[in-house]
């Protein structure tokens, strides 16, 4: 008689799924040590942070130029609160132009526009300077405008040397000098800026042919000191004057 060979039992079942967990602990490990690598590496944290940085600008730009202020606005206070200088400089213009439902609000653009001039923006300067000068929406304070004017207009900004022609031209703060109230209106008016040819202009035409020999006078001077890099802070004697413009500014 024949038997049937027996064959070995064997276990029957479904397929035991692939292991995804030396996989899933590579990743990880992978993952934290980017992380810890960005955040302990200077130059690499701040790669990270100047992209998301220039993504928000281009986002606030995309606003503005669509005239939505109120958009900019939100995305330019979260760089500004986070200590973007330039991001401080434009949320003050907006509250200072009353840009958005058309209500000014100096409070707010002094605010900002001084921790922008604290970061040592230029624009910022001629800005707070502007409203110490007139007195917008803050206290008038001449000392506080010759101060941030100078500054401003040591570095060739435009509209901090129209006013600070202003305050020569007038006394404001200090003695009447037309002569260097001539040299201010020059030195803008060079940069195109507009409101200072005019005012430059109509001094001139004021101006006896001995004024203006020692305006032209001061002029030179006050370019030499520029090519030599000796300028001075101008004090209220103008014993001491204030370098001008090596660019423009805005």
């Amino acid at each position: 008689m024949s038997m049937a060979t027996k064959q070995p039992e064997t276990q029957n079942g479904p397929p035991e799924p692939p292991s995804f967990g030396p996989f899933l602990l590579a990743a990880v490990a992978f993952a934290f040590m980017a992380s810890a690598f960005i955040y302990h590496n200077p130059f690499a944290n701040q790669q990270f942070l100047n992209a998301s940085t220039r993504t928000n600008i281009k986002e606030a730009n995309r606003a503005a130029s669509q005239g939505d202020f109120k958009g900019e606005e939100s995305i330019l206070q979260s760089l500004a609160e986070h200590g973007n200088a330039d991001a401080q400089y434009r949320l003050g213009r907006i509250y200072e132009m009353g840009l958005i439902d058309g209500e000014r609000n100096f409070q707010e653009a002094k605010r900002w526009f001084e921790k922008a001039s604290e970061q040592g923006v230029v624009k910022a300067k001629a800005e707070l300077g502007h409203l110490y000068l007139d007195g917008v929406g803050v206290l008038q304070n001449f000392d506080k405008a010759r101060n941030l004017l100078e500054e401003a207009s040591a570095d060739g900004n435009a509209k901090a040397q129209f006013d600070l022609a202003r305050m020569w031209q007038n006394g404001w703060g200090g003695e009447k000098n037309a002569a260097m109230a001539y040299a201010y209106y020059e030195f803008a008016a060079r940069q195109d800026f507009k409101p200072a040819v005019k005012a430059r202009d109509s001094l001139l035409a004021k101006l006896s042919p001995t004024k203006v020999s020692e305006a032209q006078t001061l002029l030179k001077k006050l370019e030499s000191q520029q090519g030599d890099g000796n300028g001075q802070s101008q004090s209220a004697t103008g014993n001491s004057p204030t370098k001008p413009a090596k660019q423009a500014e805005g």
